[in-house]
């Protein structure tokens, strides 16, 4: 089973807050303690969703020879890991934990980018703030203020919990989203390196390669004011631009994970690359300056994913990238939290910005410029040895082949969004899964496994579990669809069926009640010595969890690019927005796999406009 990118659906409202919010110390992880463990599913829950799940890709003679496969591994070894895993979790207030993050992270040896990370864009500022938006300097500033905004709600405990409808969601990855690193710790193994929040008041720059400490914070965990911040950055933005490229050591990080670790061990010969990695870890967060000026969809999904990769240092969880034309892009990494928590963060970002003063942001960075600051940043030297060049060069070949095999193109569709898909009474997200697997379904004439995320944070240290979009009632709606001798009454109600089992097989997964991570359990809880049941090399067992179209939403009206690559080297990875008047999609896959971008973006436009079609005609049919 190949698990790469585990982003979250989140298709509820997000809270709003602002750092006007009256402070309540507590109040971030108040429900922690309450929260829910991570249940176990049935076996007959299990069995009863997975044989449901598989209809689509068998003949009856199969379908009936898989079941007597399946019965025979819960009647058998299947029980005995069933009460395994079921003791441990009565052990535990989340079973999956235990196993989670090395398995779908820490332990994966491709690169973080393209594979494993995810990013967004954001949206060009409303005209009367042009002045801070197109320039690079001033929106890097505003930038920085309003993260270290909402870095301060968590240190107070005061930004409000999660609460969906009435329901808790775990805050957990709150704690882990600043002042941390993911670190190449054996071979094959990774780790994360966590820093107290408290204690440590700086970020870093990046400009031209080079690395800048720029301090935020006094020792005793005082704010400095937003014009002694400006002072550094301008000391710094000066002497990152005028030195030349330095050594690129943030692109070791797009190095498979083992070459990284090599090269990661070199680098800690010297202890002054010792101290300067250790500054890097301990930073809230970094911000790049960047020579590119991203216009088109498709040139912003670029620069927000990977850049040149040179100028960023991808083990970091959180970065904003800020290029000439005040473009800002942001990508996360994976291994510690998924994407809600990303999103609060980014959107709380660009809702503080649009409620800038202009003349008063301004004013704070009308400064004497000759005065030097309070606190003078700091230049974090590396030491570079001839293995360490070679290493470089080979991360900047292997860098550059990577991205090439990438065909992305943005489906961008300003026909209508969910305030229209409402009007049909459906799931926003239900309905563009079938907007999906129709478009495939038109591309290539069959349906194929595909993943989309869902969020199980209402338990505690909840993640993601699998949604299996494709189901027998998906295959009969595509089928029937470009069949020209079914009506378009029919097609209608085939596509209501559709989107209502999906919505069934989300809120399952979303309650802990999924197919995939159980099987996942059931595995792990395989003893040494003991041979694993058939089941587990059944072709057809793992044709369903491969994962040939990987999904997942994460919608902002204040973001405009949002992504990450295919999960299968021969599949795509289409991540998805639903905002109010438009739908967006980040089309992705392998040039090698013979995929083409451009034909599942047509193909999507297609699927959109004929189910808009039809069901505004059964919306609008009257009725006698």
């Amino acid at each position: 089973m190949l698990l790469r990118n585990r982003l979250i659906s989140m298709t509820t409202s997000r809270a709003k807050f602002s750092t006007s919010t009256r402070r309540f110390k507590g109040e971030t992880f108040k429900y922690q303690e309450s929260l829910p463990s991570l249940p176990v599913p049935t076996i007959e829950a299990t069995k009863a969703r997975y044989l449901k799940s598989i209809k689509p890709y068998t003949s009856a003679k199969e379908y009936t020879e898989h079941e007597a496969l399946v019965a025979d591994f819960f009647d058998g070894q299947g029980k005995v890991l069933h009460e395994r895993l079921t003791k441990l979790q009565s052990q535990s207030r989340n079973w999956l934990a235990k196993y989670w993050d090395d398995y779908a992270y820490l332990q994966y040896n491709d690169p973080v980018v393209p594979y494993v990370s995810y990013f967004y864009g954001h949206k060009s500022l409303p005209a009367h703030l042009g002045k801070i938006d197109k320039n690079q300097f001033y929106k890097s500033i505003a930038v920085i203020e309003k993260v270290l905004d909402f870095v301060e709600l968590i240190k107070n405990e005061s930004l409000p919990a999660e609460v969906i409808k009435g329901t808790p969601y775990c805050m957990q990855s709150f704690q882990r989203m600043f002042n941390n690193s993911r670190i190449p710790s054996t071979p094959g193994q990774d780790s994360n390196v966590f820093h107290s929040i408290h204690e440590n008041g700086f970020i870093i720059v990046m400009v031209n390669n080079h690395f800048f400490k720029l301090t935020t914070h006094t020792e005793d965990g005082e704010r400095l004011s937003t014009g002694e911040i400006y002072k550094q950055f301008i000391e710094i933005a000066n002497a990152g631009y005028s030195l030349k490229k330095g050594p690129a050591i943030g692109l070791l990080t797009t190095l498979p994970r083992d070459q990284y670790y090599e090269a990661y061990q070199e680098l800690n010969k010297y202890p002054s690359n010792i101290a300067s990695f250790d500054e890097i870890f301990r930073s809230t967060f970094i911000l790049t300056l960047e020579d590119d000026k991203p216009i088109t969809y498709e040139e912003r999904a670029h620069f927000s994913w990977h850049g040149s990769g040179e100028n960023r240092f991808f083990d970091k969880p959180i970065q904003f990238f800020i290029a000439r034309n005040g473009y800002v892009g942001f990508i996360a990494e994976h291994s510690k939290m998924d994407g809600t928590p990303t999103l609060l963060l980014n959107e709380f970002v660009n809702r503080e910005l649009r409620k800038l003063d202009i003349e008063k942001f301004l004013s704070k960075l009308n400064i004497d410029h000759t005065a030097a600051p309070v606190i003078a940043p700091k230049k974090l030297n590396f030491q570079v040895s001839p293995s360490t060049e070679a290493s470089i060069e080979a991360a900047k070949a292997n860098f550059k082949s990577e991205m090439d095999n990438h065909d992305v193109k943005v489906w961008h569709y300003n026909k209508y969004g969910k305030n229209i898909i409402k009007t049909f009474k459906t799931s926003p997200d239900a309905f563009i899964q079938m907007i999906i697997q129709l478009a495939h379904y038109k591309l290539t004439g069959k349906c194929v496994p595909t993943y989309e995320a869902a969020s199980t944070r209402k338990f505690f240290g909840g993640r993601t579990e699998a949604t299996r979009s494709v189901s027998e009632e998906s295959l009969r709606f595509v089928r029937n669809w470009e069949d020209p001798t079914v009506s378009d009454e029919q097609r209608a109600a085939d596509f209501k069926e559709a989107c209502n089992s999906h919505i069934d097989f989300i809120k399952n997964a979303s309650n802990g009640e999924g197919v995939d991570r159980h099987f996942l359990g059931l595995k792990f809880q395989l003893e040494s010595g003991e041979k694993p049941h058939a089941l587990f090399s059944d072709p057809l067992f793992n044709y369903s969890s491969t994962w040939l179209i990987s999904t997942s939403q994460l919608s902002s009206n204040f973001n405009d690019a949002y992504g990450w690559s295919e999960v299968n080297p021969i599949g795509w990875g289409l991540a998805y927005q639903i905002n109010n008047d438009f739908l967006h999609i980040n089309i992705c896959t392998k040039r090698s796999s013979g995929n083409k971008s451009e034909e599942m973006w047509y193909c999507l436009s297609q699927a959109a406009d004929e189910i808009f079609e039809v069901l505004i005609k059964a919306q609008t049919k009257p009725k006698l």
